[in-house]
């Protein structure tokens, strides 16, 4: 059963965490009425080293960053990558956080936690979530309804192949007691990639007063009931709805590049453009 009573210049975007929000934002921008779905009305746990690269029109501010990260480097890029992913180069993706950025360099950022909150109220105050399973046999009796599709929900969600498709990724684990982590980060507003042998978490943060730790392969000596255990896409050669499905965002692409901003970018750039960009 599809969808009825939508303007046929109705994008669908699938998925409300903040690429997914973002991604309806970068419609609306573009002037084009939006319809978001999702398995739940209720807002994104936001884990891990969480801010904006880039601003987000509207809801932050590009003259004034809200915040800068200062981020500082131990150990090396390999031993990094080994935390992360494992031993094996070849399961390593080409893009290696620790090794884009210096020891002591600072970047502007905004804040995340606080767009997200301000986007999800904003939808949700006015109903505007619809709640549905959101898989491949829902997006094939509704895809025909909409101009378009975004797609930010887990790619395997939507496989229409799963026997030929292979999925890449990664189990890390955050931490879930902020209180109890308070002092593993003492300085405001930095990140530490770690690539040294021990200790075993790779990634410590503070960010506006909140401190995650971040475990890998190796995981930490501690309790499972202590940390979120989340797993992070690397790669993916399903193609299922290319050319009628927008992907964007990490989860959305299934790949680690992605950064919340890209969904907002990515999208705007792509319904401006008619949708020739669709992938």
């Amino acid at each position: 059963m599809g969808t009825h009573n939508v303007p046929s210049s109705t994008i669908a975007v699938l998925g409300t965490g903040p690429a997914g929000l973002c991604a309806a934002h970068a419609c609306a921008l573009a002037g084009y009425p939006v319809a978001l779905f999702s398995a739940t009305d209720e807002p994104s746990t936001i884990g891990g080293a969480q801010f904006l690269h880039q601003p987000i029109p509207m809801y932050s501010d590009k003259e004034r960053p809200d915040f800068h990260i200062t981020y500082m480097l131990q150990g090396s890029p390999d031993n990094y990558m080994r935390k992360v992913y494992g031993p094996d180069p070849i399961g390593w993706p080409q893009f290696v956080s620790m090794a884009n950025v210096a020891d002591g360099q600072v970047d502007p950022a905004w804040d995340l936690r606080s767009v997200y909150e301000r986007m999800h109220s904003e939808h949700a105050m006015r109903g505007a979530i619809n709640v549905v399973r959101v898989d491949a046999t829902w997006l094939a009796d509704n895809l025909d309804d909409f101009a378009a599709v975004v797609s930010t929900v887990p790619a395997p969600a939507l496989c229409t192949r799963p026997q030929e498709h292979h999925f890449g990724a990664t189990t890390v684990y955050v931490n879930k007691d902020d209180e109890h982590w308070q002092n593993a980060v003492r300085t405001e507003n930095t990140i530490i990639y770690n690539g040294q042998p021990s200790p075993s978490w790779y990634r410590a943060s503070r960010i506006r007063g909140v401190v995650s730790i971040e475990w890998g392969n190796l995981p930490p000596a501690l309790p499972l009931d202590d940390v979120r255990v989340i797993t992070k896409p690397t790669h993916t050669n399903c193609n299922c709805w290319e050319g009628k499905v927008i992907r964007v965002g990490r989860y959305g692409r299934w790949e680690k590049e992605g950064l919340v901003h890209h969904a907002f970018y990515d999208t705007y750039e792509m319904v401006q453009g008619g949708f020739d960009a669709v992938q």
